[in-house]
């Protein structure tokens, strides 16, 4: 029995040439020749490989009788401006994986952090390529991604964040979010998914500076429908908080006190009847305690900076409807006193003229 050597030169009787190397060698330098960056043109092929290698195209030579054959051996092909273009299954592959978007990602957002559920999928309809290449780019570990996220309505450049697994990030809490994300991962990022929409209803946060209560306070008529939803469900615990310090009943005596936003006389037009709590910014537990390690008291052992918290958390932004006979207005009081930052006409209760307040 006569053993072939696999690298030993291709031999075919009654060809004019024949090939200078292996066939093994050969067909590894076509590989390498497909292995340029965006695939070569069947028909330039041949033109590539020579550059390339300083060698005759021949397929004979790699034992098969044109490149569509390749197709079982680690090549793919797809059409591009009438004509088809070959590439190993690694070109192809990142061909796809940076030219598709991802899917819009899942997300959801509570108390000032993002989470994300990315997903990972492929069309390979204009390729063709083997199952196992499909499988491996579908089953590619995600190593980190981009997150890019948009306060609507705001002019600001968009929040872009890099964040591994578990795919959470810190974001300014906002009323509507627009959310894209592109995954790293073999080595290369993806393009961008198309914008995820999150609506966010409860406003019950951590209060961050006046800057911010200020804006939120200008887009009220953006997020106002928002509200309507739910707005007995937030009442209730806009009332559960405030009354961690005081009654709700209490707080509305001090805000009629105002002689700014209420008159006196339960029969005037001005009196406010009525107040919704739309918004409320506190000095939260945890970051109090937070603050407080930042400084020359982290020497205490932390039961007791908790303890010091407790006293320290406080009421410090509400934004609220104040509702009279007349007129439906929205103030922002700083805490739970009847200081009032700002205020605006929201609407009309009716279409009478006011009458005169008594005296």
């Amino acid at each position: 029995m006569i053993t072939m050597d696999p690298k030993a030169m291709s031999f075919i009787p009654g060809a004019l040439s024949h090939c200078p190397v292996s066939r093994l060698e050969y067909i590894n330098k076509v590989l390498l020749t497909l292995s340029t960056p965006g695939g070569v043109p069947s028909h330039t092929f041949h033109i590539k490989f020579r550059a390339d290698h300083g060698m005759t195209w021949r397929p004979e030579w790699a034992g098969i009788r044109k490149l569509e054959d390749l197709l079982q051996v680690g090549v793919a092909r797809w059409a591009e401006n009438g004509q088809l273009i070959y590439g190993t299954e690694e070109v192809v592959l990142q061909r796809i994986y940076t030219r598709q978007k991802p899917p819009q990602p899942m997300c959801n957002f509570n108390n000032g952090q993002l989470t994300i559920i990315p997903f990972l999928f492929y069309d390979f309809e204009d390729y063709e390529l083997s199952d196992a290449a499909k499988t491996h780019l579908q089953t590619l570990e995600l190593q980190g991604m981009h997150v890019m996220v948009k306060r609507m309505g705001v002019e600001e450049e968009a929040q872009d964040t890099y964040c591994e697994h578990p795919w959470t990030l810190e974001v300014s809490p906002w009323f509507e979010l627009e959310i894209s994300v592109n995954f790293f991962t073999n080595r290369q990022f993806s393009q961008y998914s198309q914008p995820t929409t999150l609506n966010v209803t409860k406003f019950s946060v951590q209060f961050q500076n006046w800057s911010e209560e200020e804006l939120w306070f200008d887009h009220y008529p953006n997020y106002h429908e928002a509200l309507d939803a739910t707005q007995k469900e937030n009442s209730l615990e806009y009332k559960k908080e405030i009354e961690r310090f005081i009654k709700f009943k209490d707080w509305m005596r001090i805000i009629r006190k105002n002689k700014r936003i209420s008159k006196r006389y339960k029969n005037s037009k001005n009196y406010i009847n009525r107040c919704h709590v739309v918004r409320i910014a506190s000095a939260k537990r945890n970051d109090v305690v937070e603050s407080l390690q930042s400084t020359s008291l982290s020497k205490f052992e932390e039961k007791i900076l908790a303890k010091i918290a407790d006293y320290s958390t406080s009421v410090v932004a509400i934004h609220a409807l104040i509702i009279t006979k007349s007129k439906t207005r929205l103030a922002l009081f700083e805490g739970l006193t009847s200081t009032v930052r700002k205020i605006i006409d929201i609407a009309p209760n009716n279409t009478e003229e006011e009458e005169e307040d008594d005296k």
